[in-house]
């Protein structure tokens, strides 16, 4: 398994533990899945992974990711949820801005924010999508 999709796991495993996020009813973790999933949902893709040689023995990952959140419902008091998904990923990556990844030592930091509305013919998908940049270390080779 690529580290790539470790970091992937993680983000998603410390999202399911955190009592944010429980409204959530699904995860996607590639563009290659066609099943029609309910709402609301959660993608994390990877976008890019610059490499930085530093010196001649270790190598500096900036991972780029895309974390989406798409729903059809509205908060009680008629908020849009995409505000609360985008403020509660701010604040788990804010408590937890390490995190421990097979052995490697992983930084996650939110660092854009995208809102947007969706009209369809019976229904409006509220939406955000968050970019997140996760930074580690790997041995040369």
């Amino acid at each position: 398994m690529s580290k790539t999709q470790d970091i992937i796991d993680a983000i998603q495993n410390l999202m399911i533990q955190s009592n944010k996020f429980v409204d959530i009813k699904h995860y996607v973790q590639s563009t290659k899945d066609d099943e029609t999933f309910d709402f609301p949902l959660c993608t994390i893709l990877a976008e890019s992974d610059e490499l930085e040689q530093l010196g001649s023995t270790k190598t500096q990952h900036i991972l780029t990711l895309t974390i989406s959140y798409l729903t059809q419902s509205w908060s009680q008091d008629g908020n849009r949820l995409s505000y609360g998904f985008a403020d509660g990923l701010e604040d788990l990556f804010k408590t937890n801005r390490t995190l421990t990844v097979t052995e490697t030592v992983v930084s996650v930091y939110l660092t854009n924010k995208l809102y947007g509305l969706t009209e369809l013919e019976e229904s409006t998908i509220d939406g955000v999508t968050c970019q997140v940049e996760v930074t580690y270390m790997s041995d040369s080779k």
